[in-house]
Parts: C-alpha cells; sequence; structure tokens
C-alpha cells in the first residue's frame, strides 16, 4: 500500500484535562518528554486523511482575532515565554497579513505522557502552537509569534478530527526532542504484544494474534525490540481550539505504526502494521 503522509520537523505532548497525569507513571522516561513537531496544510488535504480542518481557514480567522489575544516572542527557547508589547504586537499583525499566505503549516510544542499502568493513557499536552512557514526541501522554518495554551477555557471551544503521521526516525526530530524513540518503540511493541490489550488490523478491524503482529514488527528473537520495525506514528485525534484564547488540547482517538519500505525503484511505500483505539470503538482510520 502507497500513501504519503505530512512533514515533520521535530517532535512534541497533548491532554485534554480530564486525566491527571503523574509525571512518576510516564513510561517513556523518568522526566517531561518536550516534543515539537510541524503539520502541513498541504498533508493535512491529503484525500487520504480526509480531514475537514484547513490551516489556511484557521489562519484567516486568527487574523481576525489577533489583536484580542497575547502572543509570544518566538526568538527565545520553547520553554520561554515572554509576551510581545502593543507597539511590537501591530507590526507583527502588520507583517502577518502581508505574508499570511505564506504561511503553510502548523508548528506544536508539547509534553507527551505515556502511562500503561492502568490501561492506556497517552496524553498530549501542548505547551504553544504557532503558523510557520516551512520549506522542506530546504529544511527552513519561520515561526512569527507563539501563542501559549491557558490553563483557564472558555465556553466557545470548536471540537474538530485531525488526521496526521509524525516520522519518529527523523533525524532531525530525534536531534530537537528529549524522548528515547527506541524506548517508545519498544513500549508500544509490549502493548500491541500483551495479552491486555487488542490491537487492530486496518483495514478488517479484526483483532491481531501475537504471531501476526510478531511477523508485522519483524521481531524474530524473543522479547528482543532493539530492531522493531516502526518508522513512524499516525495519530488520530480530537482538536479542541478555544476560539477566543486560541489554546488548542488534544485527545488521541488511535494511534497507528507505520512501516517505511521502499521497491526496486526507490518508490516509498508506507504500510500501516496495527491499529490501537484509545477512544471509542474500533473503525477504519483512513
Amino acid at each position: 500500500m502507497k500513501y504519503f503522509f505530512c512533514i515533520v520537523f521535530f517532535l512534541l505532548l497533548g491532554s485534554c484535562n480530564h486525566y491527571k497525569i503523574n509525571e512518576s507513571d510516564n513510561v517513556l522516561i523518568e522526566k517531561n518528554i518536550f516534543c515539537a513537531y510541524i503539520i502541513s496544510e498541504k498533508d493535512l488535504r491529503n484525500e487520504i486523511f480526509n480531514n475537514n480542518f484547513l490551516l489556511s481557514t484557521f489562519f484567516t480567522f486568527l487574523l481576525q482575532k489577533l489583536k484580542d489575544i497575547i502572543i509570544y516572542n518566538s526568538c527565545f527557547s520553547d520553554t520561554v515565554f515572554r509576551a510581545i508589547g502593543k507597539n511590537e504586537k501591530n507590526n507583527i499583525i502588520d507583517k502577518f497579513i502581508k505574508e499570511k499566505n505564506f504561511y503553510n503549516a502548523i508548528y506544536f510544542f508539547e509534553k507527551w505522557h505515556l502511562d500503561t499502568l492502568n490501561g492506556i493513557n497517552f496524553k498530549k499536552e501542548p505547551l504553544y502552537w504557532s503558523p510557520v512557514y516551512f520549506n522542506d526541501s530546504a529544511r527552513l522554518l519561520k515561526i512569527p509569534f507563539k501563542i501559549k495554551n491557558t490553563e483557564k477555557i472558555s465556553k466557545n471551544v470548536v471540537k474538530v478530527k485531525t488526521k496526521y503521521e509524525i516520522n519518529i526516525d527523523d533525524t532531525i526530530l530525534l536531534m530537537n526532542s528529549n524522548i528515547n524513540v527506541s524506548t517508545l518503540k519498544r513500549i508500544l511493541s509490549e502493548i500491541a504484544l500483551s495479552i491486555k490489550f487488542k490491537v487492530y488490523d486496518p483495514f478488517s478491524l479484526k483483532v491481531l494474534d501475537k504471531n501476526t503482529i510478531r511477523k508485522k514488527l519483524e521481531i524474530v528473537n524473543g522479547s528482543d525490540f532493539s530492531n522493531v520495525s516502526i518508522s513512524s506514528l499516525l495519530f488520530e485525534e480530537w482538536w479542541f481550539i478555544d476560539t477566543v484564547t486560541f489554546s488548542i488540547n488534544k485527545k488521541i482517538i488511535s494511534l497507528a505504526p507505520v512501516l517505511y519500505e521502499y521497491n526496486e525503484d526507490n518508490e516509498l511505500n508506507k504500510k500501516i502494521l496495527f491499529v490501537l483505539f484509545l477512544e471509542g470503538k474500533p473503525h477504519k482510520i483512513i
């Protein structure tokens, strides 16, 4: 099966406020996992994903409200937030109006938390997001400002479903994330092979038996997951967008590991290995 997913730059976590996070339960590593990544307009428009959420429309709406929200300076590190003053903000808005059509992606900086002690709780907690210009071939990223997630949520929240892919083998992503990718791959493999959890075929939606999962992951030596065949992760999520503060919270619906393979013509084929559903009944994700 051949298909194309979204462009990823760094890495990210997100949450939707109904689950109290205990950092000691985070099985990714024993500290906060900061991740940053980019989702492009082009990839959201991919017909395979059937996304109704378009960045161009969202950025146009943002522009109408930008003068009323707090934005933060993007020149500081990801965990430092310094609000932009009125005069500088007006200049940024004027420039954003002129360049709006160039902004072709959305950038998230998040914390990730994965807890397998009581079922599976995989949470993402966006710390901020930004409209960005991203040139994949030049690996160029332009962030005009940050929009920080706030703890207070207004009553004006829009719920949208999105699907996108994160390439966890991307070398630039690895340089800008403190996540241990090998640990993440191992945990997902252990979840898939555990008798406590069920994973599904992405097309038939049948529960996969453990031998089939081992073959898909190319595990040949017992519990040795060092070379497990996972190249990327396909996320299906609910995004909760506060139209007053423009905070974006997330809730993961499903998660699917993907394997990259190249044929003899060096064409990339992507295979969804299995689907893990975190919310709702099993359903086709593409």
